[in-house]
This record gives structure tokens, C-alpha cells and sequence, in this order.
């Protein structure tokens, strides 16, 4: 937002920027949890070659 609200001031399309001096917290968080082999069995059984998530291919 904060890169938003920046191209407005400098476009002249805004007067004031709402996010000044907001301070943002980062959640906390150990991340992505890793696979193991057994997940990746799993998805290459439910996803074989080809194939998309998504179903587009």
C-alpha cells in the first residue's frame, strides 16, 4: 500500500498519505513447513505428469 499511496503523491492525485508513519507488525511464523517424502508420494499419486493443479493442462 505504502508504494500506492507514494506514485498518488508524486502523481499529484493525493494530498496526504494515509500509511505515514504506520508502523506494520510482521506475523510470526516458522514459514512453509518442509514435505516429506511421504507428502510428495502423495501428490505425485494425486498429480501425475502432465497434469496441473489447476487443471489447465
Amino acid at each position: 500500500m505504502r508504494a500506492l499511496f507514494s506514485w498518488l503523491l508524486e502523481t499529484g492525485r493525493l494530498r496526504v498519505d494515509p500509511t505515514a508513519g504506520v508502523k506494520v507488525k510482521k506475523p510470526k511464523t516458522r514459514g512453509f513447513l518442509e514435505w516429506d517424502y511421504a507428502d510428495i508420494i502423495k501428490y505425485e499419486q494425486h498429480w501425475s505428469i502432465g497434469t496441473s493443479p489447476k487443471g489447465d493442462a
